[in-house]
């Protein structure tokens, strides 16, 4: 093979290499319609371990949804999959005092993914966050898998004990 064939192989592969991020999938579905049942469930939890309930937050749910959706449609689990957890907080425009992130591929159900949460130590220990007081949850199927992302905070307080929101 002469120089110049090679030179264009190797161009070519660079360009390939260098193309971006991992092929797309299509989001066959993403919803949020799972976080009542999650806040409930979740509560339940917490008060069997002498913690305070969490209801749902509909920014949470936005963001857990939108991180569920960059998962499903990459085929990827990760919490750096559509930024880092603070610059997607951020980008939202929340102000949290403690936040969370817990995430899961391929539970069937709601049930199965808090499951999966509990017997986890570190995402048990975000279950458990003390502050915690609001969440958000989001389901995206992408894949053929279901990815979970499960957000848990509390607001940051003004000097009166109100949150800032």
């Amino acid at each position: 093979m002469g120089l110049r064939p090679l030179c264009v192989l190797t161009l070519c592969l660079v360009i390939v290499a260098c193309a971006g991020p991992r092929s797309r999938y299509p989001i066959e579905e993403a919803s949020t319609r799972d976080a009542p049942a999650a806040a409930a469930a979740i509560s339940e939890f917490r008060q069997s371990q002498g913690l305070g309930p969490v209801v749902v937050d509909s920014r949470l749910n936005e963001a857990a949804l939108q991180q569920a959706k960059a998962m499903a449609a990459s085929d990827t689990l990760s919490h750096t999959v559509a930024g880092s957890f603070s610059s997607r907080m951020q980008g939202m425009g929340f102000i949290w005092g403690y936040s969370a992130e817990n995430l899961g591929m391929g539970y069937r159900d709601l049930a199965s993914a808090i499951r999966g949460w509990k017997a986890s130590p570190g995402h048990r220990q975000n279950l458990l966050l003390p502050q915690a007081t609001r969440i958000g949850l989001a389901r995206a199927r992408g894949a053929g898998k279901n990815y979970w992302a499960l957000v848990l905070a509390s607001p940051d307080m003004t000097p009166d004990g109100r949150p800032k929101l």
